[in-house]
This record gives C-alpha cells, sequence and structure tokens, in this order.
C-alpha cells in the first residue's frame, strides 16, 4: 500500500496510506451523482470515488515517479483535497 506525507511549511498535516488522504465531502458526493446518480453513497460508491480522486492525483503529479511533488502547481485540478495546498509539498512512499 502506498503512503504520503504532506508537509506544509515543514509541518505534517497528513501522513498515511493514499487512499485515505483527506477529500472534501462535496466533491465525493458530487463525483458519485455523476458515476452513481447517488447523492448519498454508500461506502462502496464512497471508495469508488475516493480511488478515482486518488488516480488522478497520482497521474496529474506524476507522484510515483517524481516522488516529491509541491502541490500549489495543481491547485486548480486538485480542489477536492481537503487541505490548503499553498506551500504543501507530498511525499510518496511505495511500501
Amino acid at each position: 500500500m502506498s503512503t504520503v506525507l504532506i508537509k506544509k511549511n515543514d509541518e505534517i498535516i497528513f501522513q498515511g496510506k493514499l487512499l485515505d488522504i483527506p477529500i472534501k465531502n462535496e466533491y465525493i458526493i458530487q463525483k458519485s451523482i455523476e458515476v452513481f446518480d447517488d447523492d448519498d453513497p454508500c461506502i462502496i460508491h464512497k471508495s469508488y470515488v475516493v480511488k478515482q480522486f486518488v488516480d488522478d492525483l497520482v497521474t496529474l503529479t506524476n507522484l510515483k515517479n517524481e516522488k516529491q511533488v509541491h502541490l500549489n502547481f495543481y491547485r486548480d485540478k486538485i480542489a477536492y483535497l481537503d487541505f490548503e495546498l499553498d506551500d504543501c509539498i507530498v511525499y510518496y512512499e511505495d511500501e
């Protein structure tokens, strides 16, 4: 399982499994409506949608190859992340 460490100005704001990265609930609901026509997603729908957001993040930032990415360069495309993106760096580790 892949893990990430997200720092903002040298302060850790998230550390854990990539699939547990904080995603705004309104984006999860919006995507669940698009994909499943479900405005109250069950755990299966929610998990599917979260995986789509995580896959998008990894692909967009080339995170697996770069291992360290400044998120503020992608702020418009990753607004679904549930933390302030300014001055954030994500570090990727494949276990």
